[in-house]
């Protein structure tokens, strides 16, 4: 009888431990998923924010091009007189971010963001040498300069609007660079007549 009463509470204590184990992983596990969802949230809402900045500075984009642009057709001084140039993006959260939660996007996420650092790293690269081409000249700067940044801007814009809006049902934007600064001119309602640069290098 002792003999069975130890078999049987040691089974109960087998099983008790097993039934912590399995409660203890499943609350591991839950953890994790709530973690992995917060980083994911996180990150679209990241990409949001850098949707939004790089919209808020495609205005400063178009009116240094509509100012380099008239100078360039006019040679007249006065509409390089100053400008203003778009910050640096912060993308120190989505970077962060991003490390914690990459593995964990489809193939078709990671290939967006891949092209949006990329696009980033251009960005920041062209922004130094327009300050390093202008520092010694402030109207040594060409239409091309401008044009350049707003395009790639605009690229990012509409990049991390869509992987921020479509999140796991991203699969891709199937339009060319030439296609999207087009896309990016319609919504902010910019247009690159001679005439209407002019027009708005001379009111702003």
């Amino acid at each position: 009888m002792e003999i069975e009463s130890f078999i049987g509470g040691s089974l109960a204590t087998v099983v008790g431990v097993f039934a912590s184990i399995l409660a203890t992983n499943k609350i591991e596990e839950i953890k994790a998923k709530s973690s992995s969802q917060k980083n994911r949230n996180m990150l679209y809402l990241e990409l949001q924010d850098l949707a939004d900045e790089c919209f808020d500075s495609l205005d400063t984009l178009y009116d240094l091009y509509a100012k380099a642009y008239a100078y360039d057709k006019t040679q007249n001084k006065k509409y390089l007189d100053s400008y203003r140039t778009p910050k640096s993006l912060n993308l120190m959260v989505l970077k962060d971010t991003l490390d914690k939660c990459f593995l964990e996007l489809n193939k078709e996420q990671r290939k967006g963001l891949r092209t949006l650092m990329s696009l980033v790293t251009k960005i920041e690269a062209n922004l130094v040498k327009l300050e390093g081409k202008t520092y010694e000249d402030h109207r040594n700067i060409s239409p091309n300069d401008a044009r350049s940044l707003l395009s790639t801007f605009g690229v990012v814009y509409q990049l991390a609007l869509a992987l921020s809006n479509e999140r796991e049902r991203f699969s891709g934007i199937d339009k060319n660079s030439d296609e999207l600064l087009e896309c990016t001119l319609k919504i902010k309602s910019f247009s690159m007549e001679y005439v209407d640069l002019v027009r708005h290098a001379n009111a702003v």
